[in-house]
């Protein structure tokens, strides 16, 4: 019931209506203390502060002090504190006092010159500004602009002196509103313009592009009703996934090209502003969800991986062997359970090494490859006894690519390697370059190209040690008298590697030791010897490389 008394006291004070019981009713206001800017004396600041109560009391039931400032107390507890500005508090210290407006009056100085400006927070959660400028000030001069300006934010729309002109602006969203370049408040607001001469106007929503525009010799008395849609902002964004060409749901709608088919990754768009959801879909896998949000006017590429259904691997085998057990990779996943012909359910989108044991007895090793959510079958017909439990850990074909750098100011040696082993057993070839400088300052190249020899244990994690020596290899020294050749190469390599598999492939990290000794040197054009002179490079280097598994 007391907010529909105040509704139509609002009603009825707009259209000048008037209510006649015991007295004229007064709305009620809350009137915040006056900011003062370049006035320093306390007793003007008392002066022009009781004023402005004096006059506002005329037509106001004003909150007294001691209320203001426990509702202010309230205010600052209630609200958190990125929230709490200047507005937020003002209106909610309006709500705590349940009353009908809200002023808020600033008094700034600069010499002669003072600006008088006044706020009116309305109930609907509008706001009204308006500017009086007072030229060789003194205090009576600005005790008559105060009251010229209270009487301009009376209710039922500002009041224009002799010279004004109105804007009323509005926007959707609401935004913070900028005349001249200073600040006035919040759409929608009525603000007081001087004419005669340009102004501008700028209307400022985060997310949202800036709206400006300039009004041209406004004329005194002129009402001027804006009423603006801002225009969100927006920014680029890419949209890519693993695998490619699935498709894309944004904030919970399919996207479409123009024929209506759905569109599929790689995807561009423009996106406004805010928060956003992408999701993408593709047969087969897993929908991958992701949320972000749009600040700026780039934002990348925002990357979307999809998990592969589970694949089914169909397992196979003779009567005799229904109890089996089925390995993939050697890790058991499962047990035929009597049964000749069972499923499981494994990784897609991977090659797998499939095999099925029973007790002592083990089947082939087979290597399949299953898409997501697809099936395979698998089917074992010959068993044999295993001498080692884990034999078929090493039945793989493995094919590694090695390579080892090192250099500084005297040496550059380089090592490459192609390996080859198969139930453990590895040969294969490195090729080792070296250039530098002697110990006597002689500069020497040489190359020796060893054979290797290797063992290798393990699956999932393994490990090898192997050892090579030279078959060919060239060595030179170029010194005072020419270039020398050797025509003999000697020395051995030992090396130790480490790695694991990874699907198909195997990562291989590791060391080597060598000594590369080459002798018998030969002068190339006078074929004269240096006797008892060799060239032997040792060192130690580490190596990295990479593996196929078939």
């Amino acid at each position: 019931m007391a907010y529909l008394r105040k509704a139509c006291l609002l009603v009825l004070a707009s259209i000048g209506f008037s209510v006649p019981t015991h007295g004229q009713l007064k709305h009620e206001a809350l009137v915040v203390p006056v900011y003062f800017v370049g006035i320093k004396d306390t007793s003007s600041q008392r002066i022009l502060e009781q004023h402005v109560l004096t006059e506002l009391s005329q037509s106001f039931e004003l909150r007294t002090e001691k209320e203001i400032e426990a509702a202010r107390e309230k205010a600052f507890d209630k609200l958190a504190s990125k929230d709490c500005n200047e507005l937020a508090c003002l209106k909610l210290m309006g709500e705590l006092l349940d009353v009908d407006y809200t002023f808020v009056v600033l008094v700034s100085a600069s010499g002669d010159y003072w600006d008088l400006t006044g706020v009116r927070l309305d109930p609907l959660g509008g706001t009204v500004r308006k500017s009086v400028e007072c030229q060789d000030c003194t205090l009576p001069k600005a005790r008559a602009g105060l009251s010229k300006l209270l009487r301009g934010l009376r209710p039922g729309g500002v009041s224009m002196e002799k010279g004004d002109a109105l804007l009323i602006i509005e926007s959707e969203p609401r935004g913070q509103v900028f005349v001249q370049g200073r600040p006035q408040g919040e759409t929608p607001i009525e603000v007081t313009v001087p004419t005669y001469k340009s102004v501008d106007i700028l209307i400022v929503a985060e997310g949202y592009t800036d709206f400006a525009k300039v009004y041209d010799s406004i004329r005194p008395g002129q009402r001027i009703r804006e009423r603006v849609r801002l225009v969100p902002k927006r920014g680029k964004v890419e949209f890519i996934s693993k695998p490619s060409e699935a498709k894309i749901q944004l904030d919970g709608k399919l996207l479409q090209d123009e024929s209506g088919n759905p569109m599929i990754t790689t995807v561009w768009l423009r996106l406004e502003y805010g928060d956003h959801t992408i999701v993408a879909s593709k047969e087969g896998y897993r929908d991958a969800q992701r949320s972000f949000t749009v600040e700026k006017s780039d934002l990348g590429k925002i990357k979307l991986v999809l998990e592969p259904l589970p694949g089914r691997l169909v397992v196979r085998v003779p009567s005799k062997y229904h109890n089996a057990r089925v390995l993939v990779d050697g890790k058991e996943i499962g047990e035929m359970s009597g049964d000749i012909a069972k499923t499981f359910e494994v990784e897609a989108e991977t090659r797998l090494r499939v095999q099925a044991r029973q007790d002592n007895l083990n089947s082939e090793t087979v290597t399949v490859f299953l898409s997501a959510n697809g099936s395979k079958t698998v089917s074992f017909e010959d068993f044999s006894e295993s001498t080692s439990a884990g034999s078929s850990e090493l039945e793989s074909n493995k094919l590694w690519a090695l390579y080892s750098s090192f250099s500084s100011t005297k040496t550059s040696v380089a090592i490459n390697t192609l390996h080859f082993t198969r139930h453990g057993l590895g040969i294969g070839l490195s090729n080792h370059r070296f250039s530098g400088e002697t110990s006597k300052g002689n500069t020497f190249e040489g190359y020796g190209l060893t054979c290797d020899l290797s063992y290798t244990w393990g699956q999932d994690w393994f490990a090898t040690l192997g050892t090579g020596f030279p078959i060919i290899g060239n060595g030179s020294i170029s010194i005072s008298s020419g270039k020398y050749q050797s025509r003999r190469t000697g020395g051995n390599s030992l090396f130790g590697l480490v790695g694991t598999r990874l699907s198909w492939v195997d990562g291989i990290f590791g060391y080597e030791a060598f000594e590369i000794k080459f002798s018998d040197f030969l002068h190339d054009s006078n074929n004269t010897t240096l006797s008892g002179t060799a060239l032997t490079v040792t060192g130690g280097i580490a190596i990295i490389g990479i593996g196929v598994i078939f």
